[in-house]
């Protein structure tokens, strides 16, 4: 269990007051960081098109960019189904 402060998180934001950059580091080293960009209108709400995630301790590196956007229809539970990549041992958990 982490002590008080051991936590720190620092967040970034454009002039526009939208959130670009958070990075949280426990016990001062890079714990993980999310970058958001390239951002769209569309929906009435400022969405990020581009999200970059590391954690780099643990070696994650996610960079994940949107490229069709549906607003006001909802989200088949399909499109978050993930297939386990062949030969990866899959532990349930609760």
């Amino acid at each position: 269990m982490l002590e008080s402060g051991e936590v720190r998180q620092e967040v970034s934001v454009g002039p526009d007051l939208r959130i670009e950059h958070v990075r949280r580091f426990r016990r001062d080293a890079p714990w993980w960081e999310v970058s958001l960009d390239d951002f769209d209108d569309a929906s009435g709400q400022q969405m990020p098109r581009r999200l970059r995630l590391s954690a780099p301790a643990e070696k994650i590196q996610v960079d994940l960019q949107l490229k069709e956007r549906v607003w006001g229809k909802p989200t088949s539970p399909a499109a978050f189904h993930l297939t386990p990549p062949q030969g990866v041992k899959v532990v349930e958990v609760e």
